[in-house]
């Protein structure tokens, strides 16, 4: 028996409550998919790493009637495409990865902005990575698919100051960026951030980290970053939906958010977060 998922008209016109799948790399997809049901999450960015590897199209399809059985959207799909890195047979790779994509019937690509950081890179670093990114979004215009870069740091999309850099490279009008509070940044920070990418910014992972001792990362509940998620929700409710002002597109996407990182990797840890994240999204519509 199905576990009848959240309607998403509950939440704001502009919001949708997700999932990333290497939130849970131990479990199988039809385990992950299972707890989804309990929980009542209806959307989740499946991962090229474990869960979905690019080409095995076999699985793809499994995949997708699984989650079409259980009310689950599969709105993204979370590659480790790294453009800029010159490997061998680059847009093969990234053939596979868009008929990956085509066939759980995701819109968007996640993809990574290099290897370097800022730091490292040089004007030929922006150029290179400009031209494959300009080169895989022209391939997944053809499938009405787009292209949504990593905010991370360690590659271009490091920073705002970076990313606007490397986005005068890009020669492609479906071509996006995802964002995720850097750890250790500021509220009034992350809210620049949101507002000077505006429609350009398609997706968001949700957690809260704070730096410890020695610099070690601790993992929180979301809960305890009400506050801050409480604000950057709000100023994303109040973006233009992605793409919204580039009327040749015919459809535009939903902006979602997807928890990633959780305090602990358990089903009680999720359904809290999930509860969160959803009670603060509700307070938006």
């Amino acid at each position: 028996m199905k576990t009848k998922m959240e309607n998403p008209a509950s939440f704001s016109a502009n919001l949708f409550p997700g999932l990333c799948s290497v939130t849970f790399r131990s479990l199988s997809p039809e385990n992950l998919i299972a707890l989804c049901q309990k929980i009542g999450i209806y959307a989740v960015e499946w991962g090229g790493d474990v869960h979905l590897p690019p080409g095995n199209l076999k699985r793809a399809r499994e995949l997708a009637q699984r989650c079409d059985d259980a009310g689950i959207a599969c709105p993204s799909y979370g590659s480790y495409f790294c453009c800029g890195a010159s490997k061998d047979h680059q847009m093969d790779h990234f053939q596979a990865i868009l008929d990956t994509t085509s066939e759980i019937g995701a819109q968007t690509i996640r993809v990574w902005a290099g290897d370097q950081s800022p730091t490292q890179a040089t004007s030929r670093t922006y150029a290179q990575v400009g031209e494959e990114a300009s080169q895989i979004a022209e391939m997944a215009k053809k499938q009405g698919i787009f292209i949504a870069f990593e905010f991370h740091q360690g590659t271009l999309t490091e920073n705002l100051d970076s990313l606007e850099m490397l986005h005068q490279h890009i020669h492609a009008d479906n071509v996006g960026y995802y964002w995720q509070p850097a750890l250790g940044i500021s509220h009034e920070e992350g809210l620049a951030q949101i507002q000077q990418l505006e429609s350009r910014l398609i997706h968001v992972h949700a957690f809260h980290w704070s730096k410890g001792w020695f610099g070690k990362t601790l993992r929180h509940p979301l809960s305890w970053g009400q506050k801050q998620w409480s604000l950057y929700l709000h100023s994303l409710h109040e973006l233009p939906r992605p793409f919204q002002s580039r009327s040749h597109h015919e459809h535009h996407i939903r902006r979602y958010v997807y928890l990633e990182f959780l305090k602990r990797e358990n089903s009680k840890q999720l359904q809290a977060d999930w509860n969160a994240l959803s009670w603060m999204l509700s307070q938006q519509s």
